[in-house]
């Protein structure tokens, strides 16, 4: 037996990451998402074409049905009327064909729409499993942008109480200038990577709204 660490994961790997945010999404994405849909749909369309081809190999069955209905009127020949007879006749015809498959046409056609359908079945799976990491993958780059916004954050508010420190210092007479300058230039740098940084992060919630086909609004990644 292999080793465990070479065992391959599990179909809901995910679950080993034990939150319920991402499992949600996973979940949901393989409800909603439309390649997972449309390969679903070629794969369902495959296989009834397997089951179509595989249909010349049985014997064809044919029937036919008639209804015949007659009256007959009540007069006789002295002039009187009586009830008359009504009439309803039945006929039914069966008939069953079967073409005989000398040189395998009809097999090997029926053989290829199944290696057609399996194959489409493997195309699905492997539509999911892309799909399904690509989720992964969206969620995990959502929590690192919130990260690193948390962080600039916390460091703009450091380096504003920094700046205010040195600007008390100026104002009791034991800093200068410079020093103020150069701490109001390292305030402005951090504010500066905000905006890309919260750019990275709608980037990400939109990428992980589509794979969910929800609206970039309807996402809340805590």
């Amino acid at each position: 037996l292999a080793p465990a660490k070479d065992a391959p994961p599990t179909l809901d790997w995910w679950r080993g990451f034990r939150s319920r945010e991402l499992t949600g999404l996973m979940e949901e994405a393989q409800t909603v998402n439309l390649d997972i849909a449309a390969a679903t749909a070629r794969f369902k369309q495959a296989d009834a074409q397997a089951r179509i081809a595989g249909a010349a190999l049985l014997p064809s069955l044919s029937g036919t049905g008639q209804e015949a209905y007659s009256c007959t009127s009540g007069s006789s020949s002295s002039g009187l009327t009586n009830g008359g007879r009504e009439v309803v006749n039945y006929s039914a015809s069966f008939s069953v064909s079967y073409e005989l498959d000398f040189w395998g046409k009809n097999r090997d056609a029926a053989q290829a729409a199944e290696e057609t359908a399996s194959a489409t079945r493997f195309d699905r799976d492997v539509v999911a499993l892309a799909t399904l990491t690509t989720v992964a993958n969206a969620y995990f780059q959502v929590l690192a942008a919130q990260d690193r916004l948390r962080t600039a954050q916390r460091n703009i508010a450091s380096a504003e109480r920094i700046l205010n420190a040195i600007k008390d210092r100026l104002r009791a007479g034991t800093g200068n200038d410079l020093d103020v300058a150069q701490q109001e230039s390292v305030v402005a740098n951090q504010r500066a990577l905000v905006p890309p940084l919260r750019q990275t992060l709608d980037q990400n919630i939109n990428a992980l709204a589509t794979l969910v086909s929800r609206p970039p609004e309807a996402v809340r990644v805590i």
